[in-house]
């Protein structure tokens, strides 16, 4: 059984909701052997909101009343959006996903609703529910419940993230990061003013070249001391099972677009030339769920589309330059 606390957030900041509700909670809930599943996601559609997942075992009604009561409280505080600046941010949102806005602002600001799932989820969903539950215990850590503190944190919590699933590929972040190449490029090629973000991104890495440098050395030859690459290679590992490749192609397929762009760019016109994407191993499968699932993640951290795309330019631009090794070559040779 799964069940999910809801609180609406119409707020430009996530990190009160986020430091003074969430990270307090995941770490009472981190104690609790009835409740091992315990993770948040952040969704804009159908009014922004944060929801946490609370599973398998049932909470008791204390402890859900806790729950309510934390994220109606850090969720109370602020100025909310109107109705118009809503309707004006997620379209933005949606145009930049690719996607469209389906709902309205149906419920108030810090709403809280609860509901439960009593299907047992399948070996797929229940191998994302650990991978984000792993990924939630590391927030108390890599943030604080400091709203300020941890908004200053965050992005290099992220790019710490980015660069772990990457090294968690089979042939390590050297062809992982190639993911990240074909998410930016696809994003780039499908905009007008691609040309012009693609300065715009090289212009804003530069500004931080230092420290993505030494992200990426640490990512290429010591990814173990990366926070969350222990999670990424065992989500990768047990995805790699052949007997979840039915599910698991289902859920690739079905999930975000596939990374070609409406005009497909040249990183993709060569994968397509080199055949990549046809009868795809079962590690690469398992990779790229993994890695949507850790883009999902980001959202906790307040990280938009647009700097995903960023963030994505930014790390695999690094690993090329210190490996001295274009994409283009290793688009000719395929991992171990």
């Amino acid at each position: 059984m799964l069940t999910t606390v809801r609180v609406h957030d119409y707020r430009g900041d996530p990190f009160p909701l986020l430091t003074g509700g969430v990270l307090p909670l995941v770490a009472d809930f981190a104690a609790d052997t009835a409740v091992p599943v315990c993770f948040p996601t952040r969704h804009w559609d159908g009014g922004p909101h944060l929801a946490l997942h609370l599973g398998y075992g049932s909470p008791s009604a204390a402890a859900l009343a806790t729950v309510r009561e934390r994220l109606a409280a850090a969720a109370g505080t602020g100025d909310a959006w109107s109705a118009g600046e809503y309707r004006r941010r997620v379209r933005s949102l949606a145009a930049s996903e690719g996607t469209e806005v389906r709902h309205a602002l149906p419920y108030p600001h810090a709403a809280v609703a609860v509901s439960t799932d009593p299907v047992a989820p399948g070996p797929v969903e229940a191998a994302r529910h650990r991978f984000l539950t792993e990924l939630a215990l590391l927030l108390p850590e890599g943030l604080t419940e400091d709203a300020a503190t941890a908004r200053s944190r965050a992005p290099g919590l992220a790019l710490q993230w980015m660069a772990a699933v990457a090294a968690a590929y089979p042939g390590g972040a050297r062809f992982g990061s190639l993911s990240f190449h074909s998410h930016a490029e696809a994003f780039l090629a499908s905009r007008p003013d691609g040309e012009e973000l693609r300065v715009r991104f090289t212009t804003a890495a530069e500004r931080h070249r230092p420290q993505t440098d030494r992200l990426v050395d640490i990512a290429l030859h010591r990814p173990e001391q990366l926070p969350g690459h222990a999670a990424c290679v065992a989500a990768c590992r047990q995805l790699s099972d052949p007997a979840l490749r039915p599910d698991l192609d289902v859920l690739v397929a079905g999930g975000r677009a596939p990374d070609t762009g409406s005009a497909p760019s040249a990183f993709h016109r060569q994968l397509a030339e080199g055949g990549f994407g046809q009868n795809a191993p079962a590690a690469f499968t398992a990779f790229r769920a993994v890695v949507n699932w850790l883009y999902e993640a980001l959202q906790w951290l307040g990280v938009t589309p647009l700097n995903r795309y960023l963030y994505c330019h930014s790390l695999a631009n690094a690993i090329d330059v210190r490996l001295g090794e274009p994409w283009q070559d290793r688009l000719k040779v395929r991992p171990a």
